[in-house]
């Protein structure tokens, strides 16, 4: 995936697979964080924390908003072995999972330490 210049909100994310590209055009440019599964390309923004999936099947992008309230961005995410999307916040540090089944978007955990972030 490419990253938008910083600060700069409105541009595109490239998923590419063998002999295809695809241009992902969003309005949340910063994708800080990428995982897949099948036909779904997951991405975090760098922008106020947003789960964009898309499919590559119809080429469109949904944006399912913000994962966690006062966040900035998703900074990991990770298809676990149960089709969940894991992901990573910031600066706080939450764990969310996202089910792409139910639709739905779940806290787990945020990081308890005094400072703030997971790293």
């Amino acid at each position: 995936g490419l990253v938008g210049n910083g600060g700069i909100l409105g541009g595109q994310t490239e998923c590419i697979e063998p002999h295809r590209k695809h241009d992902i055009i969003t309005p949340h440019a910063q994708k800080r964080a990428l995982a897949s599964e099948g036909d779904q390309v997951y991405a975090g923004s760098g922008s106020n924390a947003h789960l964009i999936v898309y499919d590559i099947a119809s080429g469109t992008p949904v944006d399912k908003g913000q994962v966690v309230a006062g966040e900035y961005s998703i900074d990991g995410l990770t298809v676990g072995p149960d089709g969940r999307v894991y992901g990573l916040t910031a600066p706080l540090g939450y764990l969310f999972a996202y089910d792409p089944v139910g639709d739905g978007i779940t806290t787990l955990w945020v990081y308890p330490g005094p400072d703030t972030g997971y790293w």
